[in-house]
This record gives C-alpha cells, structure tokens and sequence, in this order.
C-alpha cells in the first residue's frame, strides 16, 4: 500500500475519532472549569492522558504482531476494552458527582479525583481505529508503521488539545456563578459521555 495514502489515513482517522468521541475533550473542559486551572495547565493533562490513550492501544498492537494475532483477535481485545473502559467512566463521573454534591452540602473544598480517573479511563480505553493502521503498515516495514502510528497519535493528541482548549474558551463566558455548580457538572459530564458511549457509541 502506497506510504502516503496510509499517511493519509491515519491523520483523517486520528481526527475524526477524537472529534466524535466526546470523551476526548469534554470531561478535561469540566474539569479545568471545575478546577479553576488556566488552560495551559489542563491541556497539560490532556497531552499525558492523550499519549497514555494512543501508547496503551499502539503496545497491544505491537504484541500483537509479535505474537503474529490476527485483526479480528486485537480488535475483539479492544472492543472488550472498550466496554470496560465505558462502564468505568460511567461509575467514575456517578462518584464524583455524588462527592461534589456532598461537599456541596457541606461547604466543603475538598478536591476530588477527577483527574486521575479521566487518565486512567483513557489508559484503558482503546484507540480503536490504530489497530488496523498498525496491522496494514506492518507487512511494508517497522518503520512505515511506527511513522504511520506517530502520524495518528500526533493528531488524536492535537485534537484533544485544541477542542479542549475552545471548550475552555468558550466557558469563559459563562457567568461567574455557574462556576459553584462546576465540580457536579464535571461528574455529571462524565456519566453522560458513558452514557453516550454506551447508548451512541461514540
């Protein structure tokens, strides 16, 4: 297959599958609301959780090729990955909603785990459309398919963190009052995008 149509291929998918996936971007854009971060800082989570997503899938690409695993067994590996990491987030954004809402209630500010539950959600949701990409690229050569790779995962991260940071952007218009409300949307954006997954499959 032609190197560059592959090029091609990766970059268009590494797009399109960030951007219909709104797991991708809306829990960091409550988040760094809810948290009062400067944008800066939560496109710093996103590039760490974004590289975590795309090496964690492009490694159980890598065994595999090595174990010489066909498609359909990676891709059925994924696919179980996905729906754990969907009830994940579900049950994620569902405990920090109830936490917000408690300290709500009690005026408390204690912090809640928000952000190591998004990095951990995304190191263990797939990249589905990667494994593909590596398998085609495997049969030209190692480094066809590790520039094919970088091509995806340097698109999916880039996408992250500019719809990220227009989200953020965005919300700065928002009154000033709606920031109390921000920690129960964080969580209550979480459980939705589950939902969407679950229900939509985005």
């Amino acid at each position: 297959m032609n190197p560059l149509s592959l090029f091609t291929a990766a970059l268009s998918l590494g797009l399109i599958h960030t951007l219909i996936g709104v797991d991708h971007y809306l829990p960091f854009i409550a988040l760094g609301k809810s948290r009062s971060w400067s944008i800066t800082k939560t496109l710093r989570v996103v590039a760490v959780a974004g590289s975590l997503h795309v090496l964690s899938s492009m490694l159980l690409g890598l065994v595999g090729l090595w174990m010489k695993a066909s498609v359909e067994t990676l891709v059925g590996i994924e696919s179980v990955r996905g729906n754990l990491s969907t009830w994940f987030l579900i049950a994620s954004g569902l405990v920090v909603l109830v936490m917000a809402f408690r300290n709500h209630l009690k005026q408390s500010q204690s912090l809640l785990p928000t952000k190591g539950l998004l990095v951990a959600f995304l190191i263990l949701g797939p990249c589905e459309p990667l494994i593909p990409l590596l398998m085609a690229p495997a049969a030209e050569s190692f480094g066809v398919m590790l520039s094919v790779s970088a091509v995806f995962g340097v698109t999916t991260i880039s996408t992250m963190m500019v719809a990220t940071g227009l989200g953020l952007v965005g919300l700065k218009t928002l009154p000033e009052a709606v920031n109390r409300w921000m920690p129960m949307l964080s969580g209550l954006t979480m459980t939705l995008c589950g939902v969407m997954m679950l229900t939509l499959g985005v």
